[in-house]
């Protein structure tokens, strides 16, 4: 029987629950060669093979089956949780990131607040299931995740990793996973009502080249509100920035040549609009009287005399419930999957309007 027909049924009866559930241990190798009818050479060689495909997770010299959230009558919760360090792992993807910073900091406190010890990693360009593994197996009972990556093979993971975790500032809706966010539909739909009442007649939104996804609720949430108005965004005015600032530049000034009436721009985040404003100043255009911007997260940006209309919410909250969910997944781990939304406020400065200190929402 050839290796990779075997590693393929395995893989199946594991996904299946052939092994038992999620933190189950795994056969041993003179179990999996009985049971499939193999040699032990052929049984080893295929632990290994499950091991570094990540459908095993190994802790020690045992292997432990992993195919969802594990119970807390599995052999490895009662592994992770005899320590009694109550350690909860963040995994972090940068602190160049001012929100990703500020929130990290204060998800820190909270968990530190509530009684337990957290353990930052940062992630880089590392691999974040690699990561995921290194919480699981320096003990501890849950982890909180930005999610940086989101192709197929690290959301399978996440879905079939058996610790709890906690994502924060994403709704991930490909996965069965609990989350804390901001309210982004509905500020999509403030923005869009907002640039309407203060007579903008043309729109468009910028994100990053690595945030575009039919998924992106501020996106859709901008859309739907434009529409409330007969107004289609179309794919076009959709603009995804990236590290070349030429390409940029040359993409929003070719597109604002076309326009002859004012412009309304919602950025993904306060960093975008920033590298919007740079754009738009000097290509010559006048904020708010050409061009609109809002922004997102209400972060300390210098932007010269443009004081940037942006969306605020509190990160306090972000992380007091992110916790609060995590303390319901480590009493219950295969509780069903809560996403919790925190309310946003606009905050109006004079990159839409001249009135600094109007607080407008829907």
């Amino acid at each position: 029987m050839k290796l990779n027909y075997l590693f393929e049924q395995v893989k199946k009866d594991i996904a299946t629950g052939v092994f038992g559930k999620s933190g189950s241990r795994f056969s041993d190798v003179k179990s999996l060669a009985e049971q499939y009818d193999i040699s032990y050479v052929t049984a080893i060689k295929l632990i290994a093979e499950l091991k570094n495909s990540r459908v095993l997770l190994p802790i020690g010299n045992k292997n432990f089956v992993i195919n969802g959230p594990y119970g807390t009558n599995s052999e490895l919760y009662k592994i992770i949780n005899k320590s009694h360090e109550n350690k909860l792992g963040i995994l972090v993807p940068s602190f160049t990131n001012p929100f990703i910073a500020e929130m990290t900091e204060e998800l820190n406190d909270t968990i530190l607040r509530c009684g337990f010890l957290p353990e930052i990693v940062l992630a880089h360009d590392e691999d974040e299931i690699a990561i995921l593994e290194h919480f699981a197996k320096s003990g501890c009972a849950g982890v909180f995740s930005f999610l940086k990556n989101q192709t197929p093979g690290v959301l399978d993971y996440y879905s079939r990793f058996p610790l709890p975790i906690v994502i924060v500032g994403k709704n991930p809706v490909d996965i069965n996973i609990s989350s804390v966010t901001a309210d982004n539909y509905t500020a999509g739909m403030v923005a869009a009502k907002h640039f309407l009442e203060y007579g903008f007649k043309n729109f468009a939104y910028a994100t990053t080249y690595n945030n575009i996804s039919v998924n992106d609720d501020r996106l859709n949430g901008f859309r739907d509100g434009l529409k409330k108005a007969d107004i289609t965004l179309p794919n076009e005015n959709i603009f995804a920035l990236d590290q070349n600032t030429s390409k940029n530049k040359n993409m929003i000034v070719s597109f604002l040549s076309k326009r002859k009436q004012r412009t309304g721009f919602f950025c993904y985040h306060d960093i975008v609009a920033a590298q919007l404003i740079i754009i738009v100043q000097n290509a010559g255009y006048s904020i708010p009287g050409h061009v609109g911007i809002i922004g997102y997260d209400n972060l300390s940006i210098v932007t010269g005399d443009i004081k940037l209309t942006t969306f605020a919410y509190s990160f306090n909250k972000i992380a007091e419930n992110a916790v609060s969910l995590m303390k319901e997944k480590l009493l219950k781990p295969n509780s069903p999957k809560n996403t919790i939304n925190i309310q946003t406020v606009l905050i109006v400065r004079n990159s839409t309007n001249r009135d600094l200190n109007k607080n407008y929402q829907l």
